[in-house]
């Protein structure tokens, strides 16, 4: 049986069959259903990985069942059937049947799409490939197999470009497509986007280019620039386009011969900012600098004077927020996890503002060492997404609690429920949904705020 009981167990929590036949039908003149002859392929894939023609071989390997198909439709399964199955299925919305695939997947085991990682990658093709030139085929276009740059410096080759986006682990499978060959990342980074936000039904999600890796080590391409798209929570409502690529700030240290890097990232509400520090790490552990004062000013482009430390540590599912403190003891947060992880939400309560009502969300783990700095008059907020966490946050005015409100009425006037998935999924039960959008009476509340 090997495996399969368990690759079964899967297919069958998914509904893959039912979704199968919904998006390649059969008619009664097949001896064996596509749905079935798709899942058979589907399996061998997974459990061995034979050409087409080996299947009817690789099915009677196994304890009769294993593949999805019964003894009867096993002496009829042949290479012939199976190739119709494919055919069928090229003709199908094969988009439409991926994204019900993945959206049944984030139902049936609470799959999270707060953070997705893309990658491409070009496989090269040796001939002349002279009909791959992209045609339609039976109203339907394919791939075209064309000459483009070579790491193996092989102008001779051409190629296809394969393009692959997963969950942050690593480990389940978003969106996968094919495209033509020696095609630009911005138009297909606009073109997995728009698909990713059809399949996640938010926008709110933070896409990571896996080969321009955002991480604090990870290296910046072009030697200090990154696309403003990475690691980006676009605010609700974009659009999708491309943007251009946004120069790092390079903070020089004047007891260093040479210049360090933070890596300083516009979010999608003006002046609140990701920061990531460089992190140096061995076989004994790491160091970074968490905080250095001329380098902040640096960063945000002003003077800042920070006077308060604040520490809390808060259960899983506990929320804080959302806060603010009013003029004239307004407040800035630059706000760090030293352990575990937080959803951490900023939201624009600025009056004409115009991104007023509009939020960001970041995620500050103890592993991602990242640090938002959140600017006076901008109410501020975190779920625990781990058992625990500490949360550290500096501020630019001590705690004053009379001009201090408290916005939890503005979670349920947030943007649909979808985009906050990550709050509401994990808070008490006393939270109400979030609705519409947040009207401007309450910027200006009275609510009165606990401490924390």
């Amino acid at each position: 049986m090997g495996p399969l009981p368990l690759v079964n167990h899967f297919i069958e929590r998914i509904g893959l069959e039912d979704l199968l036949r919904k998006h390649v039908p059969s008619d009664a003149r097949c001896a064996v259903a596509h749905a079935r002859a798709l899942g058979v392929l589907l399996r061998s894939l997974i459990v061995e990985r034979e050409p087409i023609y080996r299947q009817h071989e690789t099915v009677h390997g196994f304890a009769s069942g294993m593949f999805g198909i019964d003894a009867q439709e096993m002496e009829r399964l042949s290479d012939d059937r199976l190739g119709r199955a494919l055919d069928r299925l090229f003709d199908a919305d094969r988009a439409a049947l991926l994204t019900e695939v993945v959206v049944a997947v984030a139902e049936r085991f609470g799959l999270r799409f707060d953070e997705l990682h893309n990658d491409s990658t070009s496989i090269s093709f040796c001939g002349s490939f002279r009909a791959a030139t992209g045609r339609a085929i039976r109203g339907r276009s394919v791939p075209a197999i064309t000459y483009g740059h070579s790491k193996a410096h092989r102008p001779d080759l051409k190629q296809l470009l394969f393009i692959l986006t997963m969950t942050a682990d690593g480990n389940v499978p978003v969106a996968f497509r094919c495209t033509d060959g020696n095609v630009n990342d911005s138009r297909t980074h606009i073109e997995t986007w728009n698909t990713l936000r059809t399949v996640a039904g938010r926008a709110d999600f933070l896409y990571r280019d896996a080969g321009e890796a955002a991480g604090p080590e990870g290296r910046l391409p072009g030697g200090d620039r990154i696309p403003r798209w990475v690691d980006l929570r676009r605010g609700a409502g974009g659009d999708g386009t491309a943007d251009a690529e946004e120069r790092l700030r390079t903070v020089f240290d004047a007891n260093r011969a040479e210049p360090c890097v933070l890596k300083v990232i516009q979010t999608a509400i003006e002046g609140v900012l990701v920061l990531e520090p460089k992190v140096f790490g061995d076989e004994r552990g790491f160091f970074m600098e968490s905080f250095n004062q001329q380098r902040f000013n640096d960063a945000i482009g002003r003077e800042v004077c920070l006077v308060q430390d604040n520490h809390s540590r808060s259960a899983k599912g506990v929320l804080r927020g959302l806060h603010f403190q009013r003029a004239p003891h307004a407040q800035g947060k630059l706000v760090r996890v030293t352990h575990g992880s937080v959803f951490d939400v900023a939201v624009d309560v600025r009056p004409g503002s115009s991104t007023f009502g509009k939020w960001v969300g970041v995620e500050l783990s103890s592993r991602n060492h990242r640090q938002l700095w959140i600017p006076e008059e901008l109410a501020h907020g975190f779920l625990v997404t781990s058992d625990s966490a500490d949360f550290l946050y500096k501020t630019t005015d001590y705690y004053a609690p009379t001009p201090r409100a408290a916005c939890a009425g503005m979670i349920r006037r947030c943007p649909s429920p979808g985009r906050w998935t990550a709050w509401h999924r994990s808070c008490p039960a006393r939270m109400p949904r979030p609705r519409s959008s947040l009207p401007p009476e309450s910027a200006s509340g009275s609510r009165a705020a606990r401490r924390g």
